[in-house]
């Protein structure tokens, strides 16, 4: 790998830029995420017998599950890259008006070393990563650990190639007492990276 992404990346973290970092020329994309994950708890029909309880969770309900109310219009769930670094990223609850961080609920570890480029005339343009990911929120209550690939699409901000969007499919599983209690994350679970902010270019405020 002598080109694209995965050179970039190795690198900054031979360089030691740290996580966060956000300082001169670095570029941060910002990306609004739908979630559509399929959550399989245990339950029990009304003779007794153990079944089934199926639900599938949408970024609205993963918000209310965290913040305890709805979304206004102007709150959302983003991931936020740092282009020449995107081990540096971070899913926040944010408010787009103005930008606010209201909470943060984890971040994507990916393994570099198992990723699959495609390229076009020698750029990078579309990555399979395997990753990781743990959402927490409600001080540790409510959790969920995830294990996938993010099919991540790439296009020029400038020079460089950049998050544009991306897809993240995974199995897992988690707790929520208020909902399920422990359940897991079944097949055909992904969340959606929309394209990229044109208004948002930064990490929100700590």
């Amino acid at each position: 790998m002598t080109k694209g992404i995965g050179f970039v990346i190795a690198l900054a973290l031979i360089a030691g830029i740290p996580i966060r970092a956000n300082s001169g020329a670095a570029i941060v994309t910002a990306h609004e995420l739908s979630f559509s994950m399929k959550l399989v708890a245990q339950g029990q029909e009304n003779d007794g017998d153990d079944k089934f309880d199926k639900e599938t969770v949408d970024a609205k309900e993963v918000f209310e599950e965290c913040r305890g109310a709805p979304p206004t219009k102007t709150q959302k769930i983003y991931l936020f890259m740092n282009c020449s670094t995107p081990s540096t990223n971070a899913i926040i609850i944010i408010d787009t008006d103005p930008l606010t961080n209201l909470e943060e609920l984890g971040e994507l570890t990916f393994d570099f070393a198992r990723q699959i480029e495609r390229e076009s005339n020698g750029d990078t343009k579309e990555v399979l990563i395997p990753f990781t990911l743990e959402l927490e929120c409600n001080g540790g209550d409510t959790n969920i650990d995830l294990t996938g690939v993010m099919d991540l699409k790439l296009s020029n901000i400038g020079p460089q190639e950049c998050p544009d969007t991306a897809k993240l499919t995974f199995t897992g599983g988690g707790n929520t007492p208020s909902v399920f209690g422990n359940f897991l994350v079944n097949k055909d679970s992904s969340i959606t990276v929309k394209k990229r902010s044109a208004s948002i270019t930064t990490f929100p405020p700590l």
